[in-house]
């Protein structure tokens, strides 16, 4: 593993552990429907990378942004594009997936109970869908008003209807 990568992986476990931001146990959490505040998607892509896990992150400053976005894709922004004193950046990735179809996108973010709820979905493809057999793994990235709370994922997964 190369420096800059260990350095990647170092960031993202060190933010995971003081931002409380891990993978939720299950998909059953609601979004509060009151406390909602805006949420503008950044980027989403692929870059088919084999070696991509599952993970969820809050990014609340420019020096761990500027050492995460280098993995995530090369024309990351740079962080002088966001406004850390009043937003976090969310970036989601669904792990690497054995065909295409998959997507992965930031629906909604609320305060509620003295954190920042911030939801995930997930889509899948469904039975009968035509896809590429090939390595993908989705990524999103989204700004959320900075609350200055601990970071709480909720999930959704849903399943793509194919003809």
């Amino acid at each position: 593993m190369s420096l800059t990568r260990t350095s990647v992986v170092a960031a993202l476990l060190l933010n995971a552990a003081c931002a409380a931001s891990t993978l939720p146990d299950s998909f059953d959490d609601e979004l509060p429907s009151t406390g909602r505040v805006e949420v503008t998607t950044v980027a989403s892509f692929d870059p088919g990378s084999t070696d991509s896990p599952r993970s969820r992150l809050a990014v609340r400053s420019a020096a761990l942004w500027d050492s995460v976005a280098p993995s995530l894709y090369r024309d990351a922004p740079a962080s002088s594009v966001f406004d850390f004193n009043r937003e976090t950046v969310v970036v989601a990735r669904m792990g690497s997936q054995s065909s295409s179809g998959y997507s992965i996108a930031v629906t909604g973010a609320a305060v509620a109970g003295g954190e920042l709820v911030v939801e995930v979905q997930e889509t899948v493809p469904g039975r009968g869908c035509g896809n590429l057999t090939v390595i993908t793994s989705p990524v999103v990235v989204a700004r959320v008003a900075r609350a200055g709370l601990p970071v709480r994922f909720v999930e959704r997964r849903t399943e793509r209807t194919c003809g």
